[in-house]
């Protein structure tokens, strides 16, 4: 079976359409390919929709496919992950795009599953 992120089993807006994820599943794992408009930043644009946290608490594990993104970790530590790199973000964090071009990662499982998965604190 062939699985394509151009023909996702879920399809999610958020983030008032800056952000956009689809998701397929391998193995009953889900595989997010997540993509973070220009401009955006998860404590300005994604936080009112999160009961107002001013910090995205979710685990970030996969790899980045194209853009940069711009991260602050809970402990202050600042860094941009560019098209390559390896993604793994702990929850506490603020994230943003850096320059012109969406910053796209593809994310392997989500929420608590991967924080247990993946030994993220």
């Amino acid at each position: 079976m062939r699985l394509s992120f151009d023909d996702p089993e879920e399809r999610r807006t958020l983030a008032g359409g800056r952000v956009a994820v689809d998701v397929v599943r391998m193995a009953g794992m889900p595989v997010l390919r997540v993509s973070h408009a220009a401009g955006w930043r998860w404590s300005r644009d994604s936080a009112p929709g999160n009961a107002g946290l001013d910090r995205c608490q979710s685990v970030h594990v996969g790899v980045m496919t194209a853009g940069e993104l711009g991260v602050e970790e809970a402990d202050g530590r600042t860094y941009v992950l560019r098209a390559g790199d390896p993604v793994a973000i702990s929850p506490g964090h603020d994230a943003w795009t850096v320059g012109p071009e969406a910053a796209v990662f593809v994310q392997f499982d989500e929420g608590d599953s991967a924080q247990q998965r993946f030994g993220l604190p």
